[in-house]
């Protein structure tokens, strides 16, 4: 057996038990022992089909990284944080300055934090319930919120 048909041999063989490991490590190498495989049919160099090997190695697994990054399904963050730029319905408003305030978002009622200016929170004043608010931030167990 010449030394090009043991790379494809291996590569081949590789690739298909990447069937049955999850995961997608065998099959970059696999690919790349095929590519090993090309260059020794070319050249008895062991240096020239070690270097395709690395380098297809390398370039497989980078390009195998950046297609799973970019088609990995984007998850929202599961805590609080993760309300910053939801938009909440105004569900109570105080005429009091110290009251806070409290605004429904996702089906769970946050405080509203007035950053100290009363201003903020006069301007709310004229908006009936149920009115649109996008969250802007989260400090501590309240929510900053503005207009939509």
């Amino acid at each position: 057996m010449e030394v090009y048909q043991v790379y494809v041999l291996v590569g081949v063989t590789l690739s298909i038990l990447e069937i049955v490991v999850p995961g997608f490590v065998l099959l970059p190498i696999g690919f790349s022992a095929i590519l090993s495989g090309l260059a020794a049919y070319f050249t008895p160099s062991i240096f020239v089909h070690a270097l395709t090997f690395s380098v297809a190695t390398f370039a497989s697994f980078y390009t195998l990284s950046a297609w799973r990054k970019a088609n990995q399904p984007k998850k929202n963050s599961t805590n609080q944080f993760g309300l910053v730029g939801q938009i909440g319905l105004l569900v109570e408003l105080s005429e009091s300055v110290s009251a806070p305030g409290k605004i429904k978002v996702f089906g769970d009622i946050w405080e509203i934090h007035w950053p100290n200016n009363p201003h903020e929170k006069s301007a709310a004043f004229g908006l009936p319930l149920d009115s649109p608010f996008k969250v802007t931030a989260v400090v501590g167990n309240k929510v900053s919120i503005e207009k939509v």
